[in-house]
């Protein structure tokens, strides 16, 4: 039977201290913005937003790329996203830390982020929060 993660990852990827991958598609930037912008002694890849890439101080936005979203994940060091299937099952395969945000009334993801809080496997929140990305 083939494994349920695609193996994207070949041998142990390279961690990035301090660089978090961030996919919220379904997120309003602004409220995203908001949520990022105080932590500057982090470094935020952020896509799903933009046409081509910028950096905006810690902020940097990227245009979708297959390879460089893989290549941003094997590095960082931790995942804020929704709390689909792929990208959280991706992430803690390969050990990252995470953060997901479910998408309001979709119960599938609201019972990802209950799972994922309770086996300890990473942290949940229903909103965007700032505290919650703090700890």
């Amino acid at each position: 039977m083939p494994p349920i993660v695609p193996h994207h990852f070949i041998g142990d990827p390279t961690t990035v201290s301090k660089k978090i991958l961030v996919y919220l598609p379904f997120e309003h930037l602004p409220d995203i913005l908001r949520l990022l912008i105080p932590f500057k002694n982090w470094n935020f890849y952020v896509y799903g937003f933009v046409d081509t890439s910028e950096n905006l101080g810690h902020l940097h936005f990227r245009a979708f790329s297959r390879s460089g979203f893989l290549k941003d994940l094997g590095e960082c060091a931790g995942v804020i996203c929704n709390a689909g299937f792929e990208l959280p099952s991706e992430a803690l395969h390969i050990g990252k830390r995470l953060l997901v945000k479910p998408l309001s009334g979709q119960m599938e993801q609201a019972s990802n982020a209950l799972a994922i809080a309770q086996l300890h496997l990473g942290r949940a929140m229903p909103e965007l929060r700032r505290n919650t990305v703090e700890r």
